[in-house]
């Protein structure tokens, strides 16, 4: 056996949901938003996030195309501290309203997020089950594929360390809580070179 193939094996078996671990779902509806006033709101963050929320940054997020309730719920964490660290988010999210957060988050999901380098021949399935959440369309959980590298490692990290903790049940806490450096290491690559 490959030592790729152990891994797959490995991390299959330890990445399944735990017992009694539900989905997450969105607790109440996200505000209609207003794309072309999400614009306006948009300006303030290219900076960081790039031009049409593409970032540059490896340590920053690409907004562009992802679901409108995953942005809003990140600024609404970020907005009542339950999303941790809080660096500079915090401040930002507290200047918006909701109806703010709503436009916006609605103006990323219209962006068009490029193809990613893809590397593979397809879905990996070291992370096909991180598809079964992240890839649904809708609802408030980011889809991942193809997001900045960095940025996976980073928040991958956190969520197992316990440091980063606004995930619904505590779920990815409690799968990436599995993972060892290296195998957080690996899907961040893995995740970065899908194509979305």
């Amino acid at each position: 056996m490959t030592l790729s193939g152990l891994i797959c094996g490995s991390l299959l078996v330890s990445l399944t949901l735990p017992a009694g671990v539900r989905a997450q779902n969105l607790s109440a509806p996200t505000p209609v938003g207003d794309p072309v006033g999400g614009e306006r709101i948009a300006l303030s963050c290219s900076r960081c996030h790039g031009s049409l929320g593409i970032s540059n940054e490896a340590w920053i997020p690409s907004l562009a195309g992802l679901n409108r309730g995953a942005i809003y719920k990140q600024l609404e964490d970020y907005r009542s501290h339950r999303r941790r660290p809080e660096w500079y988010m915090a401040s930002i999210a507290q200047a918006l309203s909701p109806q703010d957060s709503a436009d916006v988050s609605a103006y990323y999901e219209a962006q068009v997020r490029p193809p990613s380098p893809s590397t593979t021949g397809g879905t990996s399935p070291r992370i096909a089950l991180c598809g079964t959440c992240h890839n649904a369309q809708g609802g408030e959980i980011p889809q991942i594929i193809g997001q900045q590298r960095q940025y996976l490692e980073i928040q991958l990290s956190l969520f197992a360390q316990g440091i980063r903790s606004n995930d619904r049940d505590g779920v990815m806490r409690k799968i990436v809580g599995k993972l060892t450096v290296d195998d957080i290491r690996q899907f961040s690559e893995l995740l970065g070179r899908q194509s979305h």
